[in-house]
């Protein structure tokens, strides 16, 4: 009667690890989409916004938008005021922390 039921917690061991498993993949799937949405359609050419059916990865990537934020929308000045200001922050705080 032992071997029996060893192989029965056996068996439910496996079942939950397969459950678990795909838990976690339907969780991280849920995560990581979102993201990966993000970052495809930041490389997308206008033209492949909105088609139907949706284009998971563009057949000609363009980095047009992130050029369009650093130079044309002044998004390097504020990175670099960013880069100076964190510098400087953390200079001070372990000038202080003595």
């Amino acid at each position: 009667m032992a071997p029996a039921t060893a192989r029965r917690r056996r068996q439910r061991l496996r079942f939950d690890g397969v459950i678990r498993a795909l838990y976690l993949g339907v969780f991280l799937l849920f995560l990581l989409l979102p993201l990966y949405w993000v970052v495809v359609t930041s490389i997308k050419p206008v033209d492949d916004y909105q088609v139907l059916p949706p284009v998971w990865f563009p057949s000609h990537p363009t980095l047009v938008h992130y050029t369009a934020a650093l130079f044309a929308y002044r998004g390097l000045y504020g990175l670099i005021n960013s880069l100076i200001v964190s510098t400087a922050a953390t200079s001070c705080r372990r000038r202080w922390a003595r």
